[in-house]
């Protein structure tokens, strides 16, 4: 049996084909609720930078948009070529559709763990907002010098949890400048309650296993985390 399919049928399939092309365009470059974008992790797996310069002071590019920036606009001009005339309305509301979708879009992608995530236990039910931290740290010669954090972690899982957490300073990126600051710290781990399928945003309080040579004080973001289950 053979099908056969007129020219404005085949135009609507190209033109939803560009609309999934606008929509994978979104989805893989823009940041999720953890603060980074599917396309930043590929780039991150294969060992390529995300940024030209994140972790210095300075003009930074984020490589990542040359990768969706050019699929949104070849997937917008076309879906508007073979769509306009068939569905007029809704093209000319196109951008605003898209204009939502990238406000909602973290939202949507939080609520979405909930569900993925919704059996799962231990570890693997606990995500930690690394992009979201921020740690200041004051240190002198003759006394223990200290650290407080700003993290925010979620548990999943339908259980209440007890963790260990300790700020891994040689996972954690920071400019050049302050490298040395940092040389030889180590800090004394936290334990902290998370409470069944809630976020918890909290300061914490950490303190250095020994004396530091460095005098001063500083913060960096971004920072790593160690984990573990008690």
């Amino acid at each position: 049996m053979k099908i056969s399919v007129n020219k404005k049928e085949r135009q609507v399939i190209k033109g939803f084909a560009f609309l999934l092309l606008i929509l994978f365009s979104l989805v893989f470059t823009l940041n999720h609720h953890l603060g980074y974008s599917l396309a930043d992790s590929c780039l991150i797996k294969l060992g390529i930078p995300t940024w030209s310069n994140e972790y210095e002071p300075g003009i930074n590019i984020h490589y990542t948009m040359f990768i969706g920036l050019p699929l949104f606009l070849i997937g917008y001009k076309y879906s508007r070529f073979y769509l306009n005339n068939v569905y007029p309305s809704f093209m000319r509301r196109l951008i605003f559709i898209v204009i939502a979708f990238i406000f909602v879009y973290p939202t949507v992608t939080d609520k979405m763990m909930y569900l993925i995530k919704f059996n799962s236990s231990g570890l693997d039910a606990i995500t930690y907002y690394q992009k979201k931290s921020k740690c200041t740290f004051h240190s002198n010669p003759e006394t223990l010098g200290s650290m407080s954090c700003n993290l925010t972690l979620v548990n999943y899982s339908g259980k209440s949890m007890v963790i260990s957490v300790i700020p891994n300073i040689a996972k954690t990126n920071y400019w050049k400048d302050m490298k040395e600051s940092f040389e030889g710290i180590e800090l004394e781990p936290v334990s902290i309650q998370l409470s069944p399928r809630s976020k918890l945003n909290m300061g914490i309080y950490f303190k250095f296993k020994q004396i530091s040579q460095f005098n001063g004080s500083g913060s960096i973001e971004n920072v790593a985390l160690d984990i573990e289950f008690n």
